[in-house]
């Protein structure tokens, strides 16, 4: 049987042009992994519970298969044991064929490579970043001036709560950005 994998992690890797490719190689049965940044990936587990001596794996790329090297050797472990051939559509791989096998291989070392690439240099560009005072994150609700002024109600016997329906934020706010002033981290 003809099994096909989907799995999405980015806007720009879409459920429909993989699920496409795969109708269009005529997949009988195929996995939706949903978009998500969790380790976790039922929908692989089920799909590798589920296959059989003779099936035929297909994914559009390499990288929807596997997250780094070891990952791809686990599932070509997984897969050579099982008997299930392995075909990657848009890298023309086809782990029927010896050369296919190899291919496999080169291919995972290289994309691996090309992520951590990618990672170095979005770790580069973050710290890059933080030295031209780029703030990351969500933009604080009270600005200094704001926690300085509640700082002095909150003195003068205001209570927290009023304070909190006063700026239109949770008390909780409140609290964190009083312990900021206090530890000079605001």
């Amino acid at each position: 049987m003809k099994v096909g994998y989907i799995r999405e992690s980015t806007h720009s890797q879409t459920r429909h042009e993989q699920l496409s490719l795969l109708q269009d190689v005529g997949c009988e049965k195929i996995y939706y992994e949903e978009k998500t940044s969790s380790k976790s990936r039922d929908e692989l587990l089920k799909m590798c519970s589920n296959l059989n001596e003779g099936d035929v794996l297909h994914v559009s790329n390499l990288d929807r298969l596997a997250r780094s090297l070891s990952d791809l050797h686990k599932m070509a472990t997984r897969l050579a044991q099982k008997r299930v051939d392995l075909i990657v559509i848009n890298q023309d791989i086809d782990t029927s064929q010896t050369s296919g096998k190899d291919m496999l291989s080169i291919l995972g070392a290289i994309t691996e490579f090309e992520r951590d690439l990618i990672n170095e240099r979005t770790k580069n560009g973050i710290v890059a970043a933080k030295k031209r005072g780029v703030k990351f994150g969500k933009p604080r609700k009270l600005s200094k001036e704001d926690v300085i002024s509640i700082s002095n109600l909150l003195k003068m016997g205001e209570s927290v709560i009023s304070l909190s329906e006063t700026y239109g934020v949770s008390r909780n706010t409140i609290y964190r950005a009083i312990e900021r002033l206090e530890a000079k981290t605001l």
